[in-house]
């Protein structure tokens, strides 16, 4: 009697079953690559965008005439980096229910480019920016803006907001062009460099410890500085 002879090795159809899920394998975690690094370069493009408003914003800043900021109105810039190319363009409006004289302006700056499925991504940064409080130059003869707050509010106490300051129960304080008064103490405490919470949070509310009194270009606000 003839023993049952043992197959050895693979058939041809299992061989081409196996080639056909390793090619498959192969496929997604190409296409899972792909798809990381798409997600990978486009987290980039957003940490490139708002690192490039933020400078624009802080270069505003350094700005000594007003006309050189009238001026940004409907410029763009193009920059260029890691082959990914960045929009940006200004826009400074007059806030809405201001005088057309108010020093106070709503500069905005919108980003766009390219995600990496070739979309357009944009991203828009705005904030209200007193001209007078920012200018050397803003409020005097010949300006656009004849009235500078120093002489509406009449007074020294109040500085613009800095977060790594501590303040006292009823200090003033400016942030986005607005006055605000601590109702509570707000302090760094024990020499710690942690930054105090503006008085406008993430959610566009007024914070804790603060309240909003109003626009700096309210001739009214220099009622409270009076002796």
């Amino acid at each position: 009697m003839l023993a049952n002879k043992i197959s050895a090795g693979f058939s041809l159809i299992e061989v081409l079953v196996a080639l056909f899920i390793v090619s498959i394998t192969a496929v997604n975690i190409s296409g899972l690559q792909k798809l990381i690094g798409d997600q990978n370069r486009d987290n980039f493009s957003h940490a490139v965008v708002v690192d490039l408003v933020s400078k624009e914003m802080e270069a505003l800043m350094q700005y000594q005439r007003l006309q050189d900021v009238l001026n940004l109105n409907g410029h763009s810039s193009t920059f260029s980096i890691r082959g990914n190319d960045f929009d940006l363009k200004w826009k400074i409006a007059q806030v809405p229910d201001t005088s057309a004289t108010s020093p106070i302006r709503l500069v905005s700056i919108t980003a766009s480019w390219l995600s990496a499925t070739g979309n357009y991504q944009t991203y828009t940064y705005s904030e209200q920016v007193s001209f007078t409080m920012l200018l050397t130059g803003a409020g005097g003869s010949g300006d656009v803006f004849p009235t500078t707050v120093p002489n509406l509010l009449g007074t020294e106490k109040v500085a613009h907001f800095e977060p790594k300051m501590g303040y006292k129960i009823d200090a003033y304080v400016i942030y986005d062009s607005h006055l605000y008064q601590a109702t509570e103490i707000h302090d760094l405490g024990n020499g710690l460099q942690r930054d105090i919470a503006p008085p406008i949070n993430k959610q566009g509310v007024v914070a804790e410890g603060w309240d909003k009194l109003g626009r700096i270009d309210d001739p009214t606000l220099a009622n409270l500085f009076i002796d």
